[in-house]
């Protein structure tokens, strides 16, 4: 949808370059489960690899990641192992 493209474009236009890494990381976060919650999974995947490795340490985006991962395999009680387990933070 919208939210994508409009993440998609945000990221193409090299923004994250000139944002705060506090508003970066949100972005990619929105993004990663975007494509989580339309089942692109293999976009999902391109983009946790093309992630800035300082913004991969991030706590919650490993978290959001990890259910990624579990989706990918379609792992199903791992999904929702793996989102009970994580400390999310309030929106």
């Amino acid at each position: 949808g919208s939210l994508i493209r409009w993440c998609e474009e945000w990221e193409l236009d090299l923004k994250h370059s000139l944002a705060s890494t506090a508003l970066s990381l949100g972005v990619y976060k929105v993004h990663l489960l975007a494509y989580l919650l339309a089942a692109q999974l293999d976009l999902a995947r391109f983009l946790w690899r093309r992630t800035p490795p300082s913004l991969r340490d991030d706590a919650e985006l490993q978290a959001i990641w990890e259910v990624g991962r579990r989706m990918w395999v379609e792992d199903r009680a791992g999904v929702q192992a793996a989102l009970a387990a994580a400390q999310w933070a309030s929106p």
